[in-house]
């Protein structure tokens, strides 16, 4: 799954907006400012961290934003639930 995911973010990188989300949906508290700020960068490091411990600088690149997506989504593993 990662891997498919992969290939289609090597094309088109989300924006930052994207990443704060998807790691607000994975327990992380980033406000949804579309700015890559420090709290931001802390965040992504720390996934980056314990998920995908090649590379943790705290950027957004292609496979951060493939393994955020398949841990954020309904067959994922950590998914939280959608406000009412």
């Amino acid at each position: 799954m990662v891997q498919a995911r992969k290939a289609a973010f090597e094309k088109s990188l989300p924006d930052v907006k994207w990443f704060q989300q998807k790691l607000t949906a994975f327990g992380f508290n980033v406000a949804a400012t579309g700015e890559l700020d420090a709290p931001t960068k802390n965040a992504l490091e720390a996934f980056q961290m314990k998920y995908r411990q090649s590379l943790f600088n705290g950027l957004p690149d292609h496979e951060t934003a493939a393994i955020l997506d398949v841990v954020t989504t309904e067959n994922g593993f950590r998914v939280k639930p959608a406000a009412p």
